[in-house]
């Protein structure tokens, strides 16, 4: 029951940002073209849009993450600004190795540790998936919604085009950091692990 409950929990915590960028994009096509939100939409409509809304979220955030601005992988190599952004956001230096393999680490946790002694770089990995896709999606509402205002320019467009594209950028940066600092809690485990040898 309680591995259930874990996969259940960890499908929320990483799925509904899928939904909720998805969505998200879905609204700001639908301002684009000046159709209407449909308010009262039955259950199995919404259904539906939620589903379409989870395969669009997954899908951007997919693509995004071949380009060199979106990281989806737990590993990383940092570039040296984010090392100096992750300095500043952790208080300490980032301090992993290039050389260090950060995917073995990751399955070797899984493979040998507790789902307590996992909790805390879980949390983490759902935070750095929440930027990740949140901020995939949003990058791309900026852009409907740039158009929009290109198309219909009012300040209403305008400012939400401005708070998507600094909301996406924001999330995006966290995204990274985040998996740095998983890297650095994986090379964490890893050293203590070979000092208790």
């Amino acid at each position: 029951m309680e591995t259930l409950v874990r996969a259940l929990g960890r499908f929320v915590s990483r799925d509904i940002p899928r939904v909720l960028g998805g969505m998200s994009v879905v609204i700001s096509f639908l301002l684009l073209f000046d159709l209407s939100i449909p308010y009262d939409a039955s259950t199995p409509v919404i259904l539906f849009a939620a589903g379409v809304a989870y395969v669009l979220g997954y899908l951007l955030e997919g693509i995004l993450s071949m380009t060199p601005l979106i990281n989806t992988s737990v590993v990383v190599q940092a570039p040296k600004l984010m090392q100096r952004l992750y300095r500043s956001w952790a208080r300490r230096p980032f301090s992993v190795p290039t050389s260090f393999d950060s995917y073995a680490e990751y399955f070797r946790m899984y493979a040998e540790a507790t789902p307590e002694s996992t909790a805390a770089i879980e949390r983490i990995i759902t935070l750095k998936h929440i930027g990740t896709t949140m901020g995939a999606n949003w990058l791309v509402c900026s852009l409907l919604l740039g158009i929009k205002c290109g198309l219909q320019y009012t300040h209403l467009y305008v400012a939400l085009a401005v708070m998507a594209l600094v909301a996406s950028l924001a999330l995006i940066t966290l995204g990274w950091l985040q998996a740095l600092q998983v890297n650095q809690a994986l090379y964490n485990r890893y050293i203590t692990r070979q000092d208790s040898k």
